[in-house]
């Protein structure tokens, strides 16, 4: 019956039958009675379940980090990919680094030794560990001697896109490689 009452009240906060394998999650409990859960929905949210005298109080919250903005760079041996290891960051960053220039630069034929990156980051701590990256707020790519330069801006109501210097977004009509890469 808990449960189920559980599962109702629930609902409109966040459905249990989304919960994923895989995501971390807190489970306290008291004399072996459910007391709270603190399940991670995404990398920006968490539910939180609290017992009360009544029933259940359900709450979606922003996960609380610690954001400090940092420069990352890196001069290219073989691969972004690589590179954004050798450096000591996440692939996550080599990723999204492509995406932003994937109008510009071809990352799976045009790459060469020497070629190079600067990026203005959010990287992102909970509880004083590292938990991946914000957003970032600008990159520098030099391929092969020519630099494209990113810059996430905000147009009113439209969501965040990144710009190049004389404001033009860098998503364009074409890829430079429409295929996959890794």
């Amino acid at each position: 019956r808990e449960l189920h009452d559980l599962g109702r009240e629930s609902r409109e906060v966040f459905p249990l039958s989304e919960i994923c394998a895989g995501q971390p999650y807190k489970l306290r409990l008291s004399d072996g009675d459910f007391e709270r859960l603190e399940y991670d929905i995404d990398d920006d949210d968490q539910l939180i379940i609290r017992r009360t005298d009544e029933g259940f109080d359900v709450d979606r919250v922003a996960i609380d980090y610690r954001v400090e903005t940092q420069l990352v760079q890196g001069v290219i041996r073989s691969s972004l990919f690589a590179t954004v290891d050798d450096i000591g960051e996440r692939a996550e960053l080599a990723m999204t680094l492509a995406d932003i220039f994937a109008w510009d630069v071809n990352f799976i034929r045009d790459i060469h030794a020497g070629d190079g990156f600067k990026a203005l980051v959010e990287k992102r701590f909970r509880q004083g560990q590292p938990a991946g990256y914000g957003r970032i707020l600008a990159a520098e790519f030099t391929n092969q001697g020519e630099t494209f330069r990113a810059f996430l801006f905000r147009d009113g109501d439209q969501p965040a896109a990144y710009y190049d210097a004389k404001g033009n977004n860098l998503r364009k009509a074409f890829l430079k490689a429409p295929l996959a890469f890794n």
